[in-house]
């Protein structure tokens, strides 16, 4: 079984790469979901959570964290920023190890594994090759402009939370510019997983 890294930096196209990689047949990981999960009341992630970023992060009405406030909290501090991943990096590794020996089980060959801090977080370790999708800071913009009704101001505070791409692009196997017309893409791609 190959497990393929996808990283990049926010909205540079790493769900559009993951996507046609499971149309020509890989099992699917998404480290941002499994995240999410280790938020959820009655985990260990949760109470660490809470117990390092107070009450006042959550949502009384469902006992939820609330994860944009969360966002803001750590997005505007990077300390703070490093004291959530020590918490939720060790969880969510572990949670993908799992869905990992899973598929390994039923026979996979090819598993993708998105995750936009996979080099931040140390998951490469787990991979056989990084993918790292770049666009034009520009394009990211607007794109998450769009589709998440962001600000550049939003957008730039999460790129800059992250590696910087020139670091990236060190970590990283092959490239795939996604500010690329879609089906120029979509042939990298195939292109890549036809040589996995």
């Amino acid at each position: 079984m190959k497990i393929v890294g996808v990283t990049g930096l926010i909205g540079s196209g790493k769900s559009t790469v993951c996507k046609m990689m499971i149309d020509f047949g890989a099992k699917y990981i998404n480290a941002d979901e499994i995240g999410h999960n280790i938020y959820l009341p009655n985990t260990p992630g949760y109470d660490a959570v809470i117990a390092a970023f107070g009450d006042s992060i959550i949502d009384f009405r469902n006992d939820l964290i609330n994860r944009k406030k969360l966002s803001n909290i750590v997005f505007e501090d990077y300390d703070k920023l490093k004291i959530l991943n020590k918490i939720t990096h060790p969880l969510i590794e572990e949670q993908i190890k799992e869905k990992l020996s899973q598929y390994k089980s039923e026979g996979a060959d090819v598993v993708a594994l998105e995750a936009a801090l996979l080099i931040d977080a140390k998951y490469e370790k787990i991979v056989d090759r990084v993918w790292l999708t770049t666009a034009p800071i520009d394009v990211i913009v607007e794109r998450l402009r769009k589709s998440r009704g962001m600000t550049r101001a939003d957008v730039m505070r999460r790129i800059n939370a992250q590696l910087p791409i020139g670091e990236l692009r060190e970590h990283a196997d092959d490239v795939i510019s996604t500010a690329n017309p879609i089906n120029v893409v979509f042939e990298r791609v195939k292109y890549l997983y036809e040589h996995i």
